[in-house]
C-alpha cells in the first residue's frame, strides 16, 4: 500500500455528480483519479485560474472533517480503515442542505446556507472517535499553526485537538480559491456564483466520507471512500 505523508478525513462531493466534476477541473487536481484535470473556460476572473487555485489545489476539492494530520506511530492506515468502515456503517446517511458561493474573509468558497447541525454534530464526533489516530504536533506545526493569529480558544483547540477549528469553531466549506485581495474575492465570488447556479439549486448530500492521502509530491488523493448506512 502506498505510504502517505498525512491523512484527512474529509467530506467529497459523489464522485459523478456535477459539482464534484467542477471541483476537480476548477482546482485543476482530480483527488478521485489523482490525475491533473483542465481548468474550465470561465471568464472575466480577475486572474488565471491557476493562480486563484495554486493553494487549495494541492489538497483537492473537499470540506474538511478531521483535518491532515501526521499518523501516530502506534497505529496504521489500515487500523484506521478498518475503524472508518466501522464508524460509517454506524452512522445515518443525511442531507446537508442548499449551498453558495460565499467570500470567507479573503478567500472564496461553497459554504451551507444554513448550518447543518448534524453535519456539524458528525465532525465533532469524528474529530474525537479518530483521535487515537493521529501523532501529536511538533513544535514547527504548533508554530506554524500560530502564524495566523489564532484567538485563545482556537490556541487552545489546537493544542488539544490538532486543528483549531474544530467544535464551536468549525464552519464546514469547500474551498475554492487561496488568499485574494478584497475585489478580486468579490469579483471571484460573483461569477462563480452565476457559473454553479444550477448546480447549487439542489441540496447537498452526504452519503460517504474520504479518507485523503498526502502523497509525496504533497498532493492529497482518495484513498477510500466509506459509505454511510440507509436508516
Amino acid at each position: 500500500m502506498t505510504t502517505y505523508n498525512r491523512l484527512a478525513i474529509f467530506y467529497a462531493p459523489a464522485s459523478k455528480s456535477p459539482l464534484a466534476q467542477f471541483g476537480s477541473k476548477w482546482l485543476g487536481w482530480d483527488v478521485e483519479k489523482a490525475s491533473n484535470a483542465k481548468h474550465p473556460d470561465i471568464q472575466s476572473l480577475p486572474a488565471p485560474i491557476s493562480e486563484i487555485v495554486a493553494t487549495p489545489q494541492k489538497y483537492g476539492f473537499h470540506g474538511t472533517l478531521k483535518a491532515p494530520f501526521k499518523l501516530n506511530p502506534t497505529k496504521s492506515c489500515d487500523e484506521l480503515r478498518t475503524a472508518l468502515q466501522t464508524f460509517c456503517k454506524n452512522t445515518p446517511k443525511f442531507t446537508i442542505g442548499k449551498m453558495k458561493v460565499a467570500q470567507l474573509g479573503n478567500f472564496v468558497a461553497i459554504i451551507q446556507k444554513n448550518q447543518s447541525m448534524e453535519l456539524r454534530n458528525l465532525a465533532a464526533t469524528i474529530v474525537e472517535h479518530f483521535e487515537e489516530f493521529r501523532a501529536p504536533l511538533s513544535e514547527s506545526d504548533i508554530a506554524k499553526r500560530r502564524r495566523a493569529n489564532l484567538t485563545q480558544r482556537q490556541d487552545e483547540l489546537m493544542l488539544r485537538w490538532g486543528y483549531p477549528y474544530v467544535f464551536e469553531e468549525f464552519k464546514f466549506h469547500l474551498t475554492l480559491t487561496g488568499r485574494l485581495d478584497e475585489n478580486d474575492a468579490e469579483t471571484t465570488k460573483n461569477i462563480l456564483s452565476e457559473h454553479l447556479s444550477d448546480i447549487l439549486s439542489k441540496p447537498l448530500k452526504a452519503d460517504d466520507i474520504c479518507l485523503y492521502g498526502e502523497r509525496n509530491d504533497g498532493k492529497f488523493e482518495i484513498i477510500e471512500r466509506f459509505p454511510l448506512c440507509s436508516e
